[in-house]
Order: C-alpha cells, then structure tokens, then sequence
C-alpha cells in the first residue's frame, strides 16, 4: 500500500507567513494559498481561492428589481435541483430577500442568452451579475450570505470569486468567457449534458452511499489535479475556472474548490443532500446518508500517481476524524463563515487506505416534534438532545436540506395552525416523523382523534406551579370497528395534556404521535392484521420549556376487523 506524503509544515508554515505578511501590505492582489507550496501528494492539495470584494464608488450599475417568488414549483429544474437548501433554511427573513435576490439574477443568466453587465475597472474589463440590493443586513452580513450562496449552488459555473459593492447592493463577477449570452448557453448545454449523463449512470445503483462513492470515483478518474495553477492571478492562468464545476465536467482540470462543486453538483443532482465546506486554504465535502452528515474530501481522494486507486482515507468521516490527523487538521477545520449552520459529523465509515469499507447502520429516530399553542402562539419541542427542528406553514413536509422551510429558533406565530408540519434532526440519529398541529375536535393526518373532550394547548410563557408528572397506563386497548382501537388512558396526573404513540414495530413506536386531554382516544385508518404497538406520557409546559413524563409500558393489539 502506498504511503501518504505530509506536508514539511515548518517551512511552510514560514513561507506562508511571510506571504501573508506582504498581502497585508498591499504588495499581493490576491490571498495567498497553501497549495502554492504543497506537493502533488494526497494531502497536500489546498486551492481555495478566496472570494474578494471591491467597492466602487459613484458607479451607475444595474440593480436587480424584478418580483422573487422562490415557491418549489418555481426552481424546481436545471437550478434548484443541483443547489442545496441546508443554509437557507437557517436564514433570517432578510437574508433570505437577499438571497433570493442573488439567485433570481444568476437563473436568468443560466437559462437565457441575456449578456452580463460590463465594465471597465483601472483599466481592465470585467463582467458581473446584476446587482442586488440587501436591505435588513449589514454589508459584511451581505458579504457571508453571499459566499454562502456561491457554495450552496455550483450549477452556477459561471461565476468567479470576485464580489463588487456599490451603495447598498452587491454583485458577482462572470468568468471571460461566459459574459456573452450565446457562448454562456453552449456552456450550459455541455456542462449539464456532462454532469447529469453521470448522475443518470448512477441512478441504478443500490444505495446512497454507492452513489456517493461513484461519484467520487468518477470525479477523481476524470480529473487532473492542476499543481501548475498561478496562484497568484487566477484571471491571467490559462484555465481560470478551477474554483467551478466547470473545471471538473469541461476542462478536466481542477483544484479543491472545482472537485468540491462537482461533487456537490452530483449528489444534489441525484437526491443525496450535499454542501460544500472551507477552511482557510481548502474546501472539501459534508454528504447527508441516513440522516446524518458525513465529511468527505474528493480532491484528496485522487491519485494522480496510480489513477486507478481512490484513496478512503478521507471519504465518510466525522469532524474527530478529520480533526485528529495532526498534520492536516487545518486544512479541515472550518473557517468561521459556518459558524452555526453545520451539524457535527459524528458517525465514521469504515473507510480506510484504499477500501471504502461502509457507513454504520443507524437504528434510533429522533422523537417526533410536539406542537403545542393557542390563539396564533405556538411552540415545538422536541425530546432529543441536541436536535434541530425545521417546520413550514403551509402543510407541505419539511426537510433539513433538500426543500426549503425553516429551521425553528424559538416561538411560532400564524394565524391558522392547521398547515403546522415539522421534524426534528439530530446527530447520530435518524430524523423523526412527520408532526402537525392537532386542531381541537378534529382528527390529525394519523386518523387520531378524541372523544368527548376538547383539548387543551397551553400557550407560550403560561404561568403554573411545579408539576410532578407520574408514568401514565394504558388501561385497555380495543378493535370496535373496522380499522379502528380504542385507546382507554389512566394516570393521567396534573400534566398539561400527553402524547400517544402507536407503530406496528415495537422498536421504532413513535413514528405516529397525536397530543390530546381525553383519558379515551381513538386511532383510526389503521392496517387490518397488522399489530400495533402502543405508548403514552404526559408533558407539562411552563416558561417557554416542555417536560415529559417517562414512557408508559407498551400494550399491543391485533387489528382484526
């Protein structure tokens, strides 16, 4: 087995510094790079080039002021289907104006012959997209957006790393040779042909996982690390795309950043939730399989010495992994622009040295949300240490990254709760269920509902006294009618209401959950000859905060009618 090269750091580190030190002093346009110093081994290979602003002032430029609309069915084609939507859903209302803003300008120029704006900058041509306006934010708030928006969607090849401001808007540059419309549509009609003839010889194979491995192989068979790249200048190189996909499906020659947007590009293209992530000098993968994150380094994967092996060191990690190899940990630790938005990667693959091994097998979900409120004031809550909750309004399925929602930060007003749906995500875990809210004397989406009793929602920040919640019972569990059980509920305690669970394993109950005050409940639309596992608990609110009683013991029942 072949024997990873590391970096001789010390030099480095000298050379790196002083580098830094004279871009400080103006002497250097352009951010120095690792990669400048690295080798041609496997973890040597750090060529992010970072984004940079310009301000011009008193400048007459373009601004965007066309309608957003940014519902699913409206991207839901050659742009949505390839970006991911993991950062979005975290934003704020006025990051996400901006955002959709940028993304309105950069679909127009994919899918019309529309040229970019033009002009002249100390004496050099440049072209760039319309600018957009990002009202609500500060301008360095406007700055991350905008470098996030740019790695959450690499179908947009045709943008470069520069970003001009002028007043309170923003706009990014287009590589040369794609500012005319004409040219810009043959790019488009090779480089999507490229990529989704790969994703389509994909589409038979048996897993996510497998689909993730053969997309990495592919990448790394038909690319070529470029360690020749001027580093200094990538605009007077003689291929300048290196930080696109472009590179990877149309030049077959690339840095991290271009082998990081193909792979993005791919799996978001075949269903595999994917973004990119970057450090100070290198931009690598997280890969979502059985609801969990996973770091995966594709650049670093190649090896240009022997093409035909993949080196697994790096594919399907967690951050510890990554972290742990000393010599390299730098190049793996995110730089403070995602702050906040990743999830941790805790699980690892098998992975190792030139055998992809396998991903471990995840047996728990996340408990399901609970809905609770009154009169437009809502909260969830979730159970699980540590989750994340992402909900939507409208009664469409919330996910974490694949379609857009909102990832729930604390207290919920609408006006009609009846479109309420939400999930929760954690770390090591499967996601939860699908909840909605439960309107009082109306079954929710499991066919439960209640008899003789209106439930009770207690509203944010009720005030009430300690409450000990005992372990609720189930008393009795009957098929009266056709797919149907009555649930009879003793113990029920002080507690505000309490939830009941019912599956047809009894390893997973939880899957189907409603919330309710009857000690009598009805769970309809069930499967005739299936059995059914069945639990309860009581929960108590107060302050903002929700508590659980302990689970009751499970009873099972038959459905026979």
């Amino acid at each position: 087995m072949k024997k990873k090269h590391h970096i001789q750091t010390g030099l480095l580190t000298f050379i790196i510094a002083s580098a830094m030190t004279l871009s400080c002093l103006g002497w250097l346009s352009f951010p120095i790079r690792a990669e400048a110093l690295a080798s041609r081994s496997v973890a040597g290979r750090l060529g992010l080039q970072h984004m940079s602003s310009i301000v011009l002032d008193d400048t007459d430029v373009p601004v965007y002021h066309g309608t957003v609309n940014k519902s699913s069915s409206v991207y839901s084609g050659i742009s949505d289907s390839y970006s991911t939507n993991y950062i979005y859903n975290q934003l704020t209302s006025a990051e996400r104006k901006f955002w959709d803003g940028l993304d309105a300008v950069c679909y127009k120029l994919l899918t019309t012959t529309k040229d970019a704006y033009s002009f002249d900058y100390r004496g050099s041509r440049y072209y760039s997209t319309e600018y957009v306006e990002y009202p609500g934010i500060s301008s360095d708030q406007a700055l991350d957006i905008l470098y996030l928006f740019k790695y959450s969607n690499p179908q947009y090849y045709f943008l470069d790393t520069l970003i001009w401001s002028s007043g309170d808007s923003k706009a990014i540059t287009l590589y040369d040779a794609f500012a005319d419309g004409d040219a810009r549509a043959t790019a488009t009609a090779e480089f999507t042909s490229t990529a989704d003839t790969i994703i389509s010889s994909a589409a038979s194979l048996s897993s996510d996982e497998a689909k993730v491995r053969y997309f990495q192989k592919v990448i790394a068979d038909r690319t070529t690390y470029d360690s020749e790249a001027d580093r200094s200048d990538f605009r007077v190189y003689d291929n300048p795309y290196h930080q696109s996909a472009y590179s990877v499906f149309c030049d077959d020659h690339a840095v991290c950043a271009g082998y990081s947007m193909a792979m993005a590009y791919l799996c978001n293209g075949a269903g595999i939730d994917c973004t990119c992530v970057t450090s100070s000098g290198h931009q690598w993968n997280q890969v979502r399989l059985d609801d969990n994150w996973y770091n995966i380094d594709v650049t670093w994967a190649d090896n240009d010495d022997s093409p035909s092996d993949i080196y697994y060191e790096y594919y399907l990690k967690s951050d510890s992994s990554y972290l742990s190899d000393r010599a390299n940990a730098s190049a793996h630790t995110p730089e403070d622009l995602w702050y906040g938005y990743l999830r941790s990667c805790v699980l690892d693959s098998s992975a190792d040295g030139y055998s992809a091994g396998g991903i471990p097998t995840v047996y728990s979900n996340a408990e399901d949300p609970l809905i609770i409120g009154s009169d437009g004031n809502y909260l969830i809550t979730c159970s699980t240490s540590g989750s994340r909750i992402y909900y939507t309004t409208d009664g469409s399925t919330p996910s974490e990254a694949s379609t857009r929602c909102y990832k729930y930060s604390g207290g919920l007003s609408v006006s009609d709760p009846s479109g309420i749906r939400a999930i929760a995500v954690a770390d090591g875990y499967r996601q939860s269920g699908v909840s909605s809210y439960a309107v009082p004397g109306q079954e929710d989406d499991n066919g439960i509902g209640d008899e003789g009793s209106e439930e009770v929602y207690p509203s944010e920040g009720t005030q009430q006294s300690t409450v000990t919640l005992t372990k609720p019972a189930i008393k009795k569990l009957v098929n009266r009618k056709t797919r149907k059980v009555v649930v009879k509920l003793s113990g029920l305690g002080q507690g505000d209401g309490y939830q009941i669970a019912y599956s047809t394993s009894k390893s997973s109950i939880g899957t189907k959950k409603k919330v309710g005050t009857s000690t009598t409940v009805n769970i309809r639309n069930l499967k005739k000859g299936k059995t059914y596992y069945v639990r309860v608990r009581t929960y108590s609110s107060a302050g903002g905060k929700t508590v659980y009683s302990k689970w009751s013991a499970v009873k099972k029942i038959k459905v026979t009618k």
